[in-house]
């Protein structure tokens, strides 16, 4: 009963704050100048990510904007680039990137903060990450917050792009009236044909297909243990062997309890050590995420503490801390890639290897869709009891790699192009 009432007081404050948003919304539109375009200074850049308590603490937020990034550097290099923030460590990290930080996602007005530095930092470009949260799934304030920015930068006459995303089949209903709210002139990137299908029927409004931003990250190979994993795996390569990347999240289930989260990693050892008995196989354990709750070190630990009891000697794990250009460049390694996270999943694809994917939402399906991979390389999450189903899976997946190799490598081109559709107007 008590926590009925406080799941319900939390429901209630949240409406109240949504609420409060699109008042504050409304007003600002009202009040958002023209930039008059007569600064002689140099081109300015504006970055509004979805996680401004962090920015980079997500490796696919941080592909997303280090592929803007890329563009414009190489487009405009002396270009003057500032990332919304929301506290002390978010700014701290954009500036170790040699960016400006603006820490004003914060307080109660952090809108009319985001507004008034929109106005007094005059961007001539800005880029708003959508990612995955723009149907309001996760934070449907957060969503607001950022669909509310890109307007606001719009009607500022800033050049404004919001970088493709998924959208779910079960979108927050606040996002409907937030989309009618925006600029006519803001165009809505979707990042696979599933999304853009949602969203249309969804806000009745038309979108763009486009892929995702990340396609386009330039890989970092520039770092000691490259060489070193480089190595081990051309070794193995030349010995006949396959390398298959692995990555495993705690975030698979909604809401996983320690115990779930336990028989995941152990069904997937399981499996993993069934394929690694039947062929020459090594694996290199790959994370793609390092935040301190729901980082991949909390399956991938104790999956490689379960591997090595008895193939000590096929186990490769990356336990350092990578920016997601270098963690592309080591996926970029492995013969195939089986991965929890989009981005990473995204990051191998872009350099030509074939992945198959634990699937925790269905923008997986809208990426395989693009590339024209079968359904049968999306695995549901692992299950106590369901090891030789999923060994049987990544079997196949290992057993058809040249052909999946092929097959990406012929899509990857045209899914390059309509990742770039997303800073065409830069």
């Amino acid at each position: 009963m008590k926590n009925l009432f406080v799941n319900y007081r939390a429901r209630i404050s949240r409406w109240k704050a949504i609420k409060c948003l699109f008042k504050n919304w409304t007003q600002l539109q009202k009040m958002m100048p023209m930039r008059t375009n007569q600064r002689n200074s140099e081109l300015r850049l504006l970055v509004v990510p979805c996680d401004p308590w962090s920015v980079f603490g997500s490796r696919g937020d941080e592909a997303m904007i280090e592929a803007a990034l890329d563009h414009f550097r190489e487009n405009t290099p002396e270009i003057k680039i500032a990332v919304i923030t929301a506290d002390a460590f978010a700014s701290q990290a954009v500036i170790a990137r040699g960016l400006i930080p603006l820490e004003v996602w914060q307080g109660r007005d952090y809108l009319n903060k985001i507004a008034q530095t929109i106005v007094e930092f005059d961007p001539d470009y800005g880029v708003v990450l959508g990612a995955d949260v723009m149907d309001g799934y996760y934070a449907p304030q957060i969503s607001l917050t950022l669909l509310a920015s890109a307007d606001l930068m719009t009607r500022h006459g800033v050049k404004t792009s919001l970088l493709g995303f998924s959208f779910n089949k079960n979108p927050n209903l606040a996002m409907a009236r937030g989309f009618k709210m925006t600029s006519p002139t803001l165009d809505f990137h979707l990042r696979d044909p599933f999304s853009l299908e949602r969203f249309e029927r969804f806000t009745g409004l038309p979108g763009m297909q486009v892929a995702d931003t990340a396609f386009l990250m330039h890989a970092d190979s520039d770092f000691s243990e490259y060489e070193d994993v480089r190595n081990w795996c051309v070794k193995c390569q030349e010995r006949g062997e396959i390398v298959l990347a692995v990555n495993l999240h705690p975030m698979l289930i909604a809401e996983a309890t320690p115990e779930i989260i336990t028989e995941q990693y152990q069904a997937t050892a399981k499996a993993l050590e069934m394929l690694l008995s039947k062929h020459p196989i090594n694996l290199l354990l790959l994370p793609h995420d390092y935040r301190e709750n729901v980082g991949d070190r909390h399956s991938l630990d104790p999956l490689n503490a379960e591997l090595i009891k008895h193939f000590d000697n096929r186990i490769r794990y990356v336990v350092n801390e990578y920016h997601a250009n270098q963690l592309k460049a080591l996926a970029g390694l492995a013969d195939g890639v089986l991965s929890a996270r989009m981005h990473l999943a995204i990051g191998a694809l872009s350099m030509g290897v074939p992945v198959c994917t634990f699937v925790y939402q269905d923008k997986f399906h809208g990426l395989f869709q693009l590339f024209g991979l079968p359904k049968s390389l999306l695995f549901l999450p692992p299950v106590k009891g369901g090891e030789e189903d999923l060994c049987r899976s990544i079997d196949a997946f290992v057993e058809n790699l040249t052909s999946l190799r092929d097959e990406v490598n012929t899509k990857l081109p045209a899914i390059k192009q309509l990742a770039a559709k997303n800073l065409e107007w830069a």
